[in-house]
């Protein structure tokens, strides 16, 4: 139950350092999240354009508080736990886990004490920024995703230096 973190020893070997299985857990979490929002936000993207353009505007038709509201007890939610459960900054993909749950805390947070000055943010997206947010997040969700389902070899790594073959 452990997985791997890569760190260059030279440009033609690679060496991987073992994590907890919980990390490879939340890297699943996530990563099935942001790979179908990656894909929504290309696919859909003229909805969460306006969508953000609403919540973004103040305006009076749009009434932005049960989704800031739900936004904001996710985000928190979710970063509470991955700190209280994940907070280790030891190898490679512990402080990438760690880091998002950090990231979480802190909107989920800003959306809660702040939302209008957090979601004021919304008005400089555009439609092709959207599409590269979900570029983004399907890229960065794939990785996540391969990081939390690879298996280990009996070694527990994933890859091998190019001088052991």
């Amino acid at each position: 139950h452990y997985i791997f973190n890569l760190s260059l020893q030279s440009m033609t070997s690679v060496q991987l350092e073992v994590c907890k299985g919980d990390t490879r857990f939340y890297a699943r979490l996530m990563g099935a999240y942001m790979v179908p929002l990656g894909v929504g936000l290309i696919v859909s993207n003229k909805y969460y354009y306006r969508m953000f353009q609403k919540l973004s505007s103040g305006d009076d038709d749009a009434d932005p508080v049960p989704a800031v509201i739900s936004w904001s007890f996710l985000s928190t939610g979710l970063g509470v736990a991955i700190i209280t459960n994940h907070n280790r900054w030891d190898t490679f993909p512990e402080k990438l886990i760690s880091l998002c749950g950090w990231a979480a805390l802190g909107k989920g947070v800003l959306l809660g004490v702040v939302p209008k000055k957090f979601l004021s943010r919304g008005a400089i997206i555009t439609q092709d920024n959207l599409k590269y947010l979900g570029l983004f997040s399907i890229v960065f969700g794939g990785y996540l995703l391969k990081m939390g389902i690879s298996k280990c070899d009996s070694n527990c790594r994933l890859f091998h230096s190019n001088k052991e073959k």
